[in-house]
């Protein structure tokens, strides 16, 4: 298999958060862990210095790479929380219009307080997309 800069870490996640110099960000950040672990069943592993991810899930690329990666996973970057969608947001259109304040990247769901969102809304979003990660790719 390849290996990707980013890779898991024996790293410490609640020291992790309990580092980061937002307190509101924090406090978002524990209850993104706690809901994420409840969804995904699994626990949470720091991938690198700041990403936090939940199971993994195994791919190839156009070249025939193989390759591992968090099968869903957040991090709480300056100013946002970034949660990380990886089959993107076409499955979601409807809940995103429902979701709240929020933006997207191809992959990246941006939120800058969980406060800003229908929370409701992201726990259907988050356990949808764990489904179909694990319905389309080999997960641990």
């Amino acid at each position: 298999m390849s290996t990707l800069k980013t890779r898991p870490t024996q790293a410490s996640v609640t020291a992790f958060i309990a580092a980061l110099s937002d307190s509101q960000q924090q406090a978002d950040s524990h209850q993104l862990l706690a809901l994420l672990n409840e969804l995904s069943g699994k626990t949470a592993v720091l991938w690198g210095d700041s990403l936090i991810g939940f199971g993994t899930y195994f791919y190839s690329n156009t070249a025939g790479k193989h390759f591992s990666w968090p099968m869903i996973a957040f991090s709480p970057r300056k100013g946002k929380l970034t949660l990380y969608f990886m089959l993107g947001f076409a499955a979601h259109q409807k809940q995103l219009k429902q979701l709240g304040k929020h933006k997207l990247g191809k992959s990246c769901l941006y939120i800058k307080r969980l406060q800003d969102i229908n929370l409701s809304v992201l726990r259907e979003m988050l356990n949808q997309h764990i489904a179909m990660m694990k319905q389309k790719y080999p997960c641990e």
